[in-house]
């Protein structure tokens, strides 16, 4: 009989029903020892599981009892109320459909959790862990830590099918060594509480340091096909988080690879995080066919990485301008973030839709305060929405921008400009279709103090101004098509470029303002 078929046959009461386990043991032998095979049920070893009665002590005891690899049964239809967290030195195996309610003593200094893990290859399936009281870490809401559901601090430890309801933070893969190889699984990750005061406390820096619905640190870990949100009215940090350990922080050097090899596939992160889903520090990370909702300041980011895909994800972006939460940091609110050193990356294929009334500075932020950008491909992907939503800029990269290339988009319900590629060098923008839809007074796209570039065979069209290349040299713009607009193209103060086998169809007088032979400018072929 599978485990999961033998906990789904325990009744309340910790029997079974209907089903005989061969070689199973729920209680000690006569001798009082236990064997791993053993089957734990708490409600043979002292617990109550009426949710009134503190179960902490029975429970704790018996997982210190427990033999390493031993089975604990949470048994369906029962409350274990606890007074604090569980810690599992050894490997345990805990399971069932029951619930386990930490009524205390997530209020303290640190980061108190519901239950810390740390023998390698535990595995907690189907359990129920919550916070009903939604006790904080911070007493008073003035100082303290904040609190976690599961804090794992091992290897090869697998979190499936539970849910995590009403912590700060919800599954966290400890910062304190390299722990690898954790799976966390089908999980529901409920109404995550954040550190914050809330999302009208803007000047507040608490909501970054700390609560996230899953944060891993480690390496060779696989995030796939949890539902985690945030509550209504919290501060909430990020949905998942991913950030690499410095050398400094590593127990153990990462086995195989020096990669982090990351993998955040088939989530859904909903609800008001200050970021949906994000990788930090990392080389060799996917993020893959997620949906992402609700996120204030990014829906999907990455911060100076390396090696990593950010593909086939839905973003819905509805948060609207008067929600400042997190204000205090400034953030360049976009749905898809590529900030500082993040180099080899590829966002492809995904889809954003700005829903009606809401806003942001642009739908891809491509920024470069904190190192140079270099080498991102993003294709395929289709940004639009509402015709109300007020999205500044399609795509704005930063000054320092490098060789990106942005090859067969559709951007769509932007304001002022499509492509903003402002201090961009030996970029390549092809193949990309640019509607402003209402005839918006902005630019299709704008190179702006930029290096030497390609841009061709683009289709931009319902915007004031088509294509705008300023105070820039050595960028050849050839074979796009330019349709309602009111001006065809502007090469104003810039030198080197070529303007060639273009068509124009414009709905005002200035179809080229550019000087063919000045400054090294060549003009040729246009209609």
């Amino acid at each position: 009989m599978s485990r999961r078929r033998f906990v789904a046959a325990v009744t309340a009461g910790g029997t079974l029903a209907g089903a005989a386990v061969v070689g199973v043991v729920t209680k000690q032998t006569p001798g009082g020892r236990l064997s791993a095979s053993d089957v734990l049920n708490p409600l043979d070893h002292g617990a109550a599981g009426d949710g009134t009665t503190d179960d902490r002590a029975a429970i704790q005891a018996l997982l210190d009892s427990a033999p390493p690899g031993a089975t604990v049964l949470i048994p369906g239809g029962r409350t274990f109320a606890l007074s604090g967290g569980l810690v599992c030195e050894q490997t345990v195996n805990l399971c069932g459909g029951g619930t386990i309610a930490v009524v205390g003593g997530l209020d303290e200094d640190g980061m108190p959790a519901g239950l810390t893990l740390r023998g390698q290859g535990s595995t907690v399936q189907g359990v129920v862990l919550s916070n009903p009281g939604e006790l904080t870490g911070r007493p008073g809401l003035t100082t303290g830590g904040y609190n976690v559901g599961i804090l794992i601090e091992a290897h090869d430890v697998l979190v499936s099918e539970c849910t995590i309801d009403r912590f700060q933070g919800g599954i966290v893969v400890a910062a304190d060594g390299e722990w690898q190889r954790i799976r966390i699984l089908g999980n529901r990750i409920e109404d995550v509480l954040g550190r914050g005061l809330g999302p009208t406390d803007v000047t507040s820096p608490d909501g970054e340091d700390g609560g996230d619905g899953i944060c891993v640190w480690g390496s060779q870990a696989t995030v796939t096909g949890n539902v985690v949100n945030a509550k209504a009215g919290r501060d909430a940090r990020i949905g998942i988080h991913f950030e690499a350990l410095p050398d400094r922080q590593r127990k153990v050097p990462a086995t195989g690879h020096a990669d982090e090899q990351i993998s955040v596939c088939g989530n859904v992160v909903y609800g008001q995080f200050r970021r949906g889903i994000v990788v930090e520090q990392a080389t060799g990370a996917t993020v893959n066919g997620n949906c992402v909702a609700d996120a204030t300041w990014w829906s999907i980011a990455l911060i100076n990485t390396r090696n990593c895909t950010v593909s086939a994800n839905a973003i819905a972006w509805t948060r609207t301008a008067e929600d400042n939460q997190g204000e205090s940091w400034s953030p360049r609110r976009a749905a898809l973030t590529c900030y500082g050193e993040v180099s080899d990356c590829v966002l492809s294929d995904n889809t954003v839709h700005a829903t009606a009334t809401s806003a942001a500075r642009c739908f891809v932020n491509i920024q470069s305060d904190d190192g140079v950008p270099s080498d991102l491909l993003i294709s395929g992907n289709v940004f639009g929405g509402d015709p109300s939503a007020a999205i500044q800029d399609a795509l704005l990269t930063g000054p320092r921008t490098l060789r990106p290339r942005i090859l067969g988009n559709r951007f769509s319900v932007f304001t002022e400009r499509g492509l903003n590629l402002y201090g961009a060098d030996r970029f390549e923008v092809a193949n990309n279709s640019i509607d402003g839809n209402d005839g918006s007074p902005g630019r299709g796209i704008e190179a702006d103090g930029a290096g030497a570039g390609l841009i061709s065979n683009n289709v931009v069209s319902n915007v004031t101004q088509a294509i705008v290349v300023s105070n820039s040299s050595g960028v050849l713009v050839v074979g796009n098509l330019v349709t309602d607009c009111q001006d065809g193209f502007d090469g104003y103060a810039s030198a080197g470029l070529l303007v060639s086998s273009n068509a124009f169809r414009v709905l005002g007088a200035k179809t080229l303002n550019i000087d063919d032979g000045a400054n090294g400018n060549v003009v040729a072929s246009n209609g």
